[in-house]
Formats: structure tokens, sequence, C-alpha cells
């Protein structure tokens, strides 16, 4: 998204003193915490309407029913309004998920150290219940940890931990490789993923049997495949990288281990810079 520019000066302008007492008066009006023992400031709200998987419409619930927008902090997800950029790969699904979780519901907004961004947004870790959307996003691979800029980086170990599990799992934006890194979101690499295509896998399946997988790359290119279990990757006979036929034609067949556990896991295929994966059932 947008990258936000956090506001560093004192004040001097009369409009910005404006703006910060209004904060304050929201802050103080509106506050309360969860439970004696919780250190967290939260002010009511309603979603009134989702933008993006990373920006809302909120009304606060104080007695002028105040409306403003709102930016989740240190976190990024795919675009899909942005007026330079395409839609990008899962910025849909972001949307989609946020949508489905926050529309008309209420919530409750903390706000870390600066409360707003050049744009006037309001900078928040945006509460459910007792769950933080901002993880959530993350929990799901919807979203990448970025514009960390002190001092609003109350939660950003939290954050990064969470992130590194996504990763691990091939979970969502992580499933395209070098898509998201930490300079952004990166297009170029769709056009390489659009390259490759899983023609079949063997799913649902049984511990202790073979599984197979068909896939289709560029012809004559290297083809390496990543089976991921709860534990981690599989390292079984037969999960070598492969040279793909002159139609582009590559396979991978390979034993389920008795010990694997039952679940959905993942398999993710990459050639010539592109990567797909797949899910795959083991009852």
């Amino acid at each position: 998204m947008i990258r936000p520019n956090f506001i560093t000066s004192k004040w001097l302008i009369p409009l910005n003193f404006m703006i910060a007492l209004s904060v304050l008066s929201l802050l103080t009006s509106c506050q309360a915490k969860l439970n004696t023992n919780d250190d967290r400031t939260l002010v009511a709200a309603k979603v009134t309407r989702v933008i993006d998987g990373d920006t809302m419409k909120i009304t606060l619930q104080d007695k002028r029913s105040t409306e403003e927008t709102i930016r989740l902090l240190l976190i990024d997800t795919p675009e899909t309004v942005h007026p330079d950029k395409n839609i990008q790969p899962f910025g849909p699904e972001a949307s989609a998920y946020a949508k489905r979780i926050l529309t008309n519901q209420a919530v409750q907004l903390e706000i870390d150290v600066s409360e707003r961004d050049k744009y006037g947004r309001l900078l928040v870790y945006l509460w459910i219940g007792e769950r933080m959307f901002n993880e959530m996003l993350l929990e799901e691979g919807l979203a990448r940890v970025a514009y960390v800029i002190p001092p609003n980086i109350k939660y950003i170990d939290k954050f990064r931990d969470i992130q590194q599990k996504s990763q691990k799992s091939a979970k969502g934006i992580w499933s395209i490789e070098n898509y998201a890194l930490d300079e952004g979101f990166q297009d170029e690499v769709i056009q390489a993923n659009m390259n490759i295509e899983v023609l079949s896998v063997t799913s649902p399946i049984e511990a202790n049997q073979y599984a197979t997988v068909k896939a289709k790359v560029p012809p004559g290119a290297t083809a390496s495949i990543r089976v991921n279990y709860r534990s981690g990757a599989s390292s079984a006979s037969g999960l070598e990288d492969k040279q793909s036929d002159s139609m582009g034609n590559v396979s991978w067949s390979w034993k389920i281990s008795p010990n694997t556990s039952p679940g959905t896991w993942s398999i993710n295929i990459s050639s010539n810079g592109g990567s797909r994966t797949v899910d795959f059932v083991v009852n």
C-alpha cells in the first residue's frame, strides 16, 4: 500500500494543532481498557466500509459518531485500488477476508505513538473481540510485515514471528516465490509463475502410500519440488530436482511416511524464477 509518512512536527501549524487536540479528545472520551491488567488503551468504533485489506472506514463511538479512515500499522496487503498499480495477487483475497470479518462490526482501535499519517488516516492496531486483525492477516498469509517506522513498533517482534510461520507453510502471498519481499510486492515474478501448471496430484492419500505430482514448466527447464508438512519440508526420496522434457512435462513420486500427520499440506513447484503451490490431503 501507499507508504505512510508519519508526522513528526510539534504541531506548530494551527490546523495540525487542532487535529492533535481532536485526537486527544477522542482518546479521552472513547477509551476503554479490556481489563484491569491490560496495558492497551482502546477506542470503540464500528467498521462502515472496507477499502482494501489494510485500509477501512470507521465511525467512532463518540457523541458525534466521528467518521475516520484507518490504516493498519506494521503490515501491507497487496493492492486492489491503487491508482497507479494493477490488482496484485492475493489483494482481492485480502480485501474479501477483511470484508467478511469486519464489515458493520464493532471493533476497537489501539493507537501506538504517532496517531496519523500524511493522508490524515488514523494508524491503528485493529481489535475485533480478543483478536487483532493485523495479526489475523499475517496468519492467513494475506499481508507482509512492512513500514516498520519508529516509534510505532509496539508489536513488531510478534508480527515477525507470525510472518515467519506463514512463510514456512507457504500460505497466501508466500506461496509465490520471491513475490513478497522487504521492498514490496514484485509484480514481475507473476509472469514467470504463469509458466508453471500443476496437472495432477494424488489426493487424498493414505500414509505409507506413494503420491505422484505431474506438472508443466518451460521445456527443458530444471524444476524443484517442496512438500511441506507440519514438521517442515519432506526429505523423501523422489523429490529431487528434475528436468522437464521437450513438452515441459515433469513429475515426481514419493512415499508418504507412515508417521505423517493427517491434514491438508502444501506442495510447491518452482522453475525458471516462477513458483506454483497446491494443497493435498493425507488421511
